[in-house]
């Protein structure tokens, strides 16, 4: 089906034929990664105008409480709209180009007729006017990001002096590691969830399939952290692409909290990252205090990004009202 000056709806192989032939596409944008976060229950919106494309964006079909939703697969930190820009194209026409795209996308996820809609943006992208002028909300957000990675004596210049003193400490009796097993791996960051009282996000069957996806091709690492004694305390996921160190997720034995080893953890990836010639490490946020506290001392960057969301369904909003 071809509209809006031969922009084509839910045209998922043209959107794979796009990312096959550019390389510039985003790690999570990738077919091979939505693939293995949707369990292939993906597709996708192609904004073009004649055989330029111009714009995509995936999306993945849930069923909750009955109703069709979209909303940002587990383990996908960002998501929403990738731009295709033409290269030196003006302010104006930029601005331009977003808003029309954004208005397209809109106009075909309304034929969805979807009750629930919400995805978050890539924090390079700052203009959501065109969702915005389609009833669409929006929610700031933050992640941390530390840069420059090419000199770590600025790096941990940067950090706060508290931090420094315990990572020398940490370092005399602990080392890491990235022996552990996907599932013993797993279940050291379940149990972060129970100490809160709730279930992990993601399930094991999800998390062994993205790390596989990204083992064949070179992009995941997991790294553990133990005691002299063997025990593990800590455990940390991350995907490299890029020239950008994504921390995807984290956890900690509760009943090792007190040692604080995951400092010494992070320490060891960002160096890590600077090792594979990555610019940057991206925590891919929170705004949860405890864990806001603990990345913002490593002296990252605080950096804003867009949630955005629209309820289409009033019965869908006042069954999550009630959930709440």
């Amino acid at each position: 089906m071809k509209r809006l000056g031969h922009a084509i709806m839910s045209d998922r192989k043209r959107y794979e034929d796009f990312c096959s032939r550019n390389t510039d596409v985003p790690l999570f944008f990738q077919p091979w990664w939505l693939d293995a976060v949707c369990s292939s229950q993906w597709d996708a919106f192609v904004y073009s105008e004649g055989d330029r494309v111009f714009a995509l964006m995936p999306y993945c079909l849930k069923r909750k409480y009955g109703f069709n939703t979209i909303k940002p697969p587990m383990l996908t930190p960002y998501g929403g709209v990738w731009f295709s820009y033409p290269s030196n194209i003006s302010l104006c026409k930029k601005y331009s180009l977003e808003i029309k795209a954004m208005e397209y996308f809109s106009e075909q996820l309304k034929k969805l007729r979807i009750a629930f809609f919400a995805t978050r943006f890539h924090h390079s992208v700052t203009n959501w006017l065109g969702f915005y002028w389609n009833g669409f909300k929006q929610t700031t957000f933050y992640t941390y990001r530390i840069s420059g990675l090419d000199d770590m004596q600025s790096v941990f210049a940067n950090i706060d002096g508290s931090v420094k003193k315990r990572i020398k400490k940490l370092e005399k009796d602990f080392e890491i590691t990235s022996d552990l097993t996907t599932r013993e791996f797993y279940e050291v960051n379940r149990m972060t969830y129970e100490r809160q009282g709730v279930a992990c996000p993601f399930s094991y069957d999800l998390f062994a399939k993205v790390e596989d996806a990204c083992r064949q091709r070179g992009l995941g690492r997991m790294f553990a952290i133990r005691d002299k004694e063997s025990n593990v305390h800590s455990v940390a996921y991350v995907v490299v692409h890029d020239g950008v160190c994504y921390g995807l997720f984290s956890g900690t034995d509760p009943k090792y909290r007190r040692f604080n080893a995951a400092t010494l953890l992070l320490w060891h990836i960002i160096n890590h990252a600077s090792q594979c010639g990555c610019r940057e490490y991206d925590y891919t946020g929170s705004v949860m205090r405890p864990i806001e506290t603990f990345i913002r001392h490593f002296g990252a960057i605080q950096t804003p990004y867009f949630y955005i969301e629209k309820r289409y369904s009033a019965l869908y909003s006042f069954l999550l009202r009630l959930k709440g």
